[in-house]
């Protein structure tokens, strides 16, 4: 626990009129998280790119402060006076009193954190990049248990008595009943398995994106937003063409609902009911508000009857939504314009295309980001330009989404692609400095990759495509950092950072694994499947490797283990043959360490 005085910056923030920052009074519940929401009268939303929580006034949009955040913030939750602040690129939990005019930080076993949600005096936070969902006791400022759920608990929500957690890695929910949780004992750092259920969304496809959950208290349930992708469609002749063109009206990628409004609300019929790449929900009096990045819109749903009611169009980057006034008023957090925007429900609902009632862009100096590359983010997940793509269905950040990966494996087949599966892998630091590009070292110009990815997989012409811009964002976005160990998981990692060095690991994987040698290497044995077997592969680099599962070129090996024993029969992958359970689990630590 960190404790810091606030006073002076939420005088800052509040417009020097008090440290209470307005009166407010509005009921207040922490069933879900959102990188903007409404509290004790007042807008604040989390700004990653200036590392700080902006305070707005929710009629004006005008400005009245902000306060400083490590570790690019980007969820929020409230309840009373608190306002609770995760880091997608930190390891503490910010804790803000605006009453008390306090802040204290939170130390977690995490390396970047996802939504967090309050349950009274506890706090729960998702760890996607550590399969990992923790219970903070707000009182005593400290994590008391850290559960080990696997795959990657993105998105968290309250209903009643249940935590649902999305896994946007596998493509499930889990729920957690709150008696299932307090009968864990309160072991800290500590990682205590949970035995749950995960309900898979599709069966027949595969669900990606799975970020988004809102309680719909008029249903009872817990509405989960997600997209539904054919990865592996080895049927499909080439001429059909790639995952951006639509045959039939049957999109390869689209939009989907779990729960009680609905599945299917998208249309790529060349009509007005275009959405992709979904990536905020909000519930309330009876519709269910949906924010796209890819195509940059907002849908609005009757939830008993699953309709559309209106289309709005907004800027880039709407990556959360907060509703008023019935749920007929919504604040949209435009992330990459640096904006709110605010839309109105009209009575009855709209058929056209309807525009905010106001936007206003505020003056952002982003940390860490040349302007380039930010330009380069709005390219990478635009759906909207047909240079890019023809229908509206893809972008870049479908695969990778804010410069990561999917989990996933894909079979890619079109007329200027020759047929493979290749696993998705992070397009954070894609800098041929440090290796070519690609599983097959196939590019040596991320510039160049970007052209034959809108072209080949995308269905774009690639005119007029900023491809420069596109490689400045791969190489600046930042990937998730190491996560805190305890004392007994760093001794472990520091015993199997000797067997990486002493089983030849470190002849390819350079510098500890953290950079590579730019070499194809034999390493894997075929399968007897020509779509997957990959003769030489690029060595890549290990960076955040705990966040990358599946592994290797095709997603065979499901964990680590899987790449060091089952995966490795002739010792061509390091020389593992002879490591004893103990030393394959150090090695392994070592791994997840970096």
């Amino acid at each position: 626990m960190r404790p810091a005085a606030l006073a002076v910056a939420l005088l800052v923030a509040c417009g020097g009129v008090s440290a209470a920052c307005g009166g407010g009074g509005e009921a207040v519940e922490g069933e879900r998280s959102s990188s903007i929401l409404l509290h004790q009268g007042a807008l604040y939303v989390a700004s990653p790119d200036e590392e700080a929580v902006v305070r707005l006034d929710p009629d004006t949009l005008e400005e009245l402060g902000r306060i400083e955040v490590s570790g690019r913030p980007a969820r929020l939750a409230r309840e009373g006076s608190r306002l609770l602040v995760s880091p997608a690129r930190g390891s503490a939990l910010s804790v803000l009193d605006t009453a008390a005019g306090t802040r204290v930080e939170v130390d977690l076993p995490c390396g970047g954190a996802g939504d967090v949600v309050l349950r009274g005096e506890r706090a729960f936070v998702a760890c996607p990049f550590d399969g990992r969902l923790l219970e903070v006791d707000l009182d005593a400022g400290e994590v008391v248990r850290t559960v080990a759920l696997g795959g990657a608990p993105t998105a968290l929500a309250w209903q009643g008595e249940v935590l649902t957690v999305a896994d946007s890695a596998r493509g499930g929910l889990h729920t957690l009943a709150l008696a299932e949780l307090d009968a864990l004992p309160e072991a800290g750092w500590e990682a205590q398995h949970l035995a749950t259920e995960l309900a898979v969304l599709s069966d027949e496809r595969a669900a990606i994106g799975l970020r988004a959950l809102a309680p719909v208290a008029e249903a009872g349930e817990v509405a989960a937003l997600y997209q539904r992708v054919d990865h592996d469609d080895r049927d499909r002749p080439p001429e059909l063409g790639s995952y951006g063109e639509v045959v039939d009206e049957d999109p390869r990628i689209e939009p989907r609902l779990t729960g009680p409004c609905g599945q299917s609300y998208a249309r790529f019929d060349g009509g007005g009911r275009v959405f992709s790449g979904p990536t905020a929900l909000a519930s309330g009096g009876g519709l269910l508000w949906i924010a796209h990045r890819g195509t940059r819109n907002v849908a609005v749903l009757d939830c008993a009857e699953g309709e559309l009611l209106a289309h709005f169009a907004v800027g880039a980057g709407p990556l959360g939504l907060v509703l008023s006034d019935g749920g007929r008023t919504a604040h949209v957090d435009l992330a990459y314009d640096h904006a709110v925007a605010l839309l109105r429900l009209p009575e009855g609902g709209a058929t056209e295309i309807l525009s905010p009632e106001q936007t206003v862009r505020r003056t952002a100096e982003p940390v860490g980001w040349s302007a380039e590359a930010l330009d380069g983010r709005r390219v990478f997940h635009d759906a909207t330009d047909t240079h890019l793509t023809p229908s509206g269905v893809v972008s870049c950040g479908t695969c990778h989404p804010d410069g990561g990966a999917d989990h996933l494996a894909w079979f890619f087949h079109t007329e200027e692609i020759p047929r493979k599966v290749r696993r998705t892998p992070p397009a954070w630091g894609a800098d041929p400095s440090s290796k070519p590009l690609h599983w097959d070292g196939e590019f040596t110009e991320a510039a160049a990759l970007v052209t034959a990815t809108t072209t080949g997989l995308m269905g774009g012409d690639g005119l007029l495509v900023d491809t420069e811009a596109v490689a400045a964002f791969m190489a600046e976005a930042e990937p998730p950092p190491p996560r805190p160990l305890t004392d007994e998981e760093a001794e472990a990692a520091e015993l199997g950072g000797a067997t990486f060095e002493s089983a030849g690991c470190g002849d390819c994987h350079l510098e500890g694994g953290l950079a590579s040698d730019g070499l194809l290497h034999a390493v894997l044995p075929e399968l007897g499947d020509a779509d997957e077997d990959l003769a030489e592969a690029v060595t890549p680099r290990l960076l955040a490797l705990r966040a990358r599962a599946p592994y290797l070129h095709d997603g065979r090996a499901e964990t680590l283990h899987d790449v060091l024993s089952t995966h490795n029969p002739d010792d061509l992958h390091g020389r593992t043959a002879d490591l004893d359970d103990a030393e394959l689990d150090a090695l392994v630590a070592y791994l997840e360490s970096l």
